[in-house]
């Protein structure tokens, strides 16, 4: 069973070889796939260089691209394609869940991944946590669960306020919202005629794309259980995900590719779009070691590849997308930052912006174990029959549960009773607005096997992801050496009001674990758990901080001390160079943020577009 991993692989890239290598020949004119690539430490010069190819980086350098041929576009990225750095893991939805390593603390032998360690968390025990961050053409929307969705109007609303830009508002950010994404409808042939969906067609754009957003061709039993807990513990149906209501429960759409039933990520479907239409430019497995200046004007970027220094210079602008790890890490290296603690490591001061790699924001995931009396599809990665069926169904079908995540009904709501909440408390999670979940809830099948039962078919681990984050972390240096990681620090859970609502989370959870009927024991925490202080020590032990980090290069106002950049990504101080990517988000909405970031992406290109002469 061990070459159905390779088999998959093989069929993947297979499929699309005629478009990843050699030539193809148009109204007989050839195309070099070669001409994609720039020539390695070479120095070279462009209109636009975007440092970083993940999520927003591809989604701008694709538009740019297209925008006009006389537009020179260079992609500068430490990864490469994640097809040929690990096989399928990204490219089958069902793998992904082996992105979700929080605590493997090893050097990480995954190419994909920069291996992010977080300093140890006093919030969590003394803790670290792994954070899985794409090294790769997609960035984390090759890693992530590709959960698709907007968040709440409320949340977009308080952003403009934030920032004093009425374009953050939901009505005014819908059309970036719609302008990324084709939807097609849920394909009831394959997932069963007598399942009901819910979607709302009318919030997508019949000519949005290329991003791809449906829903897996394969509903897991323990939904149904889901939706029977979610009603019978007070949560009320909502018509999808995406209208701006996040105040129920309903089936998510996921960036998934409705044909195949593969990942739909920013390199599947940007990337591969523009490599065919467009002059666009991609410089692989190279790492961006500072911005380049004239004066206050970026010019460029140094970069090194396989140990060779040279110049990627950019006529007009650079534009760095490199996440939020890495892209306030890139400013401090370059000079732009707090004064003093670019001082400590001896790198002059270009722009001294004391916010740059602070007010880090990310969700709170807390993973419970139950045994239940169905088939969950728990086993499906780790028993071999089951896995080499569920290839089968994949490969043949474009079914069965590799085409998901393990679970798709996702509830949303704030904590029903306030009693267990402190005056304090109350008050600091009123200062989000009215419509803001403060918990998010998912059933999921991959990895709630017990230890000693590895390959049992029966587990389901009820999450919570805490929405109401009132802790900020950094982003730090760790020397001048951009080699060096730089020091995360999450700084979780270090809030009373986390702390109750917390707890208050654990017993909303057992509530729903139990109402699903199909309930046998609860494997995690365990019954053993019982009072407040016995919970909230077993969340220390257990709670992870996951995907959803932002806000360390945050937007705001000119004159707002703690902004880094303006509404458009241009960083404060210095010319020809903006941010665009999660970084810069002034808050984090509530739920999985990646359809903001592409929203965010396409109002920022086509500002950048609209400039050029």
């Amino acid at each position: 069973m061990r070459w159905t991993h390779l088999f998959t692989a093989l069929s993947s890239l297979c499929a699309g070889a005629s478009a990843i290598f050699g030539a193809t020949n148009t109204n007989g004119r050839t195309r070099l796939f070669g001409n994609s690539f720039g020539i390695l430490a070479e120095n070279a010069t462009y209109d636009y260089v975007v440092v970083g190819g993940g999520t927003a980086g591809l989604a701008t350098a694709s538009r740019l691209a297209a925008s006009s041929a006389n537009i020179t576009v260079a992609v500068v990225e430490a990864g490469s394609f994640y097809e040929l750095d690990n096989g399928n893991t990204s490219v089958v939805p069902g793998y992904g869940a082996k992105y979700l390593s929080f605590n493997d603390l090893e050097p990480s032998p995954v190419l994909v991944d920069w291996g992010i360690i977080t300093e140890p968390q006093k919030g969590f025990g003394g803790r670290q946590i792994h954070y899985s961050a794409g090294k790769t053409l997609g960035g984390s929307s090759a890693l992530n669960d590709m959960i698709f969705h907007r968040t709440n109007k409320g949340a977009y609303d308080t952003w403009s306020n934030l920032v004093g830009d009425s374009s953050f508002t939901w009505d005014k950010f819908l059309p970036y919202l719609k302008k990324s994404v084709k939807f097609t409808p849920p394909n009831l042939e394959k997932i069963g005629l007598n399942v009901s969906i819910p979607y709302e067609p009318e919030m997508y754009s019949p000519t949005g794309g290329p991003l791809e957003a449906s829903f897996p061709n394969f509903r897991p039993a323990f939904d149904q259980f889901m939706v029977k807990a979610f009603a019978k513990t007070g949560f009320k149906p909502i018509e999808g995900l995406n209208s701006g209501h996040l105040d129920g429960y309903a089936p998510s759409t996921l960036a998934v590719n409705a044909e195949f039933q593969t990942r739909s990520s920013s390199e599947a479907s940007f990337l591969q779009e523009a490599l065919d239409k467009t002059a666009l430019k991609l410089y692989l497995r190279t790492l961006a070691k500072k911005i380049v200046f004239d004066g206050k004007k970026a010019t460029g970027v140094l970069v090194e590849t396989n140990g060779a220094e040279y110049t990627i210079s950019a006529k007009e602008e650079v534009i760095v997308s490199s996440g939020v790890f890495h892209s306030p890490h890139l400013l401090l290296l370059s000079g732009i930052g707090p004064a003093d603690a670019l001082s400590n490591f001896s790198i002059p001061v270009v722009s001294d912006l004391a916010g740059v790699g602070k007010n880090m924001w990310d969700h709170l995931f807390i993973f419970t174990s139950h045994e239940t009396n169905v088939t969950t599809n728990s086993g499906v990665t780790t028993n071999e029959t089951l896995h080499a069926e569920a290839v089968e169904a994949y490969l043949s079908e474009q079914t069965g549960p590799l085409t998901g995540v393990g679970g798709g009904v996702i509830g949303w709501e704030k904590l029903p009773n306030r009693s267990s909440l402190s005056p304090e408390t109350q008050e600091a999670l009123a200062t989000f607005s009215d419509d803001f979940p403060e918990l998010e809830y998912l059933g999921l099948s991959p990895g709630s096997n017990p230890p000693d039962k590895p390959a049992a078919n029966n587990y389901m681990s009820v999450t919570v992801a805490v929405q109401t984050i009132l802790s900020r972390g950094s982003v730090t240096l760790r020397s001048a050496d951009p080699h060096e990681r730089p020091i995360v620090d999450v700084n979780a859970m270090s809030t009373k009001a986390e702390e109750e609502l917390i707890v208050g989370a654990i017993k909303r959870l057992r509530e729903l674990a139990r109402a699903t009927g199909v309930w046998v024991s609860e494997v995690e925490p365990g019954p053993d758990v019982v009072t407040d202080a016995q919970i909230l020590e077993w969340v220390r032990k257990k709670a992870d901080n996951g995907y959803h980090a932002s806000s360390t290069c945050s937007m705001g106002k000119k004159g707002d001390k703690n902004a880094v950049v303006d509404t458009r990504g241009r960083v404060y101080g210095v010319e020809g160079l903006r941010v665009v990517d999660t970084s810069i988000f002034p808050l984090l909405p509530a739920g999985h943020p990646m359809s903001t970031i592409y929203a965010l992406s396409e109002l920022i290109a086509e500002d950048i577009i609209s400039g050029i002469s």
